[in-house]
């Protein structure tokens, strides 16, 4: 008999995965605070709000992953501050059919564009106010939500 686990899936539903179908996901996500503001990047097809960044692709170094992923995203260039963390996270990508055990890394960052955030065809980047954030009336990818807590209970930021 198989092992098995269960898994959220990217459009919100429980499934129940054979762990042998698991495949490694590093991915690194980018802190960008200004003022009383983070950015955020909301899926066009989920409609969930995370922090920008992605999947780091063999060959790549992390530094260079979390720089593509988030100009991709956002059209920003960003310059790494800090490391923040890491969560482990497991869950089902339904428009592939895969499932990942994710290992995702959290780094602060700051702009070195002076341009605004642009939209791509699946992430809409937008600045949210710290209060509406940590008021919970947002859909935030729960890992992610953890480390801005996390990271404003150690960097306080007058409001």
């Amino acid at each position: 008999m198989k092992s098995k686990i269960v898994v959220n899936s990217f459009l919100g539903k429980i499934k129940e995965i054979d762990k042998s179908d698991l495949k490694w996901r590093i991915s690194a996500y980018g802190l960008l605070i200004q003022k009383s503001e983070i950015l955020l990047c909301e899926n066009q097809l989920n409609h969930q709000f995370a922090l920008p960044g992605g999947a780091v692709e063999l060959g790549e170094t992390i530094k260079e992953a979390l720089t593509r992923e988030f100009l991709e995203e956002t059209g920003k260039n960003i310059q790494i501050i800090q490391f923040l963390g890491f969560k482990e996270r497991y869950f089902h990508f339904d428009p592939t059919q895969e499932t990942f055990q994710s290992l995702q890394l959290f780094f602060e960052v700051k702009s070195i564009s002076t341009t605004d955030p642009r939209k791509d065809d699946i992430e809409t980047p937008i600045w949210q106010d710290i209060n509406t954030i940590l008021s919970g009336q947002q859909q935030i990818l729960q890992p992610h939500l953890e480390i801005i807590r996390d990271h404003l209970k150690l960097n306080p930021i007058s409001i």
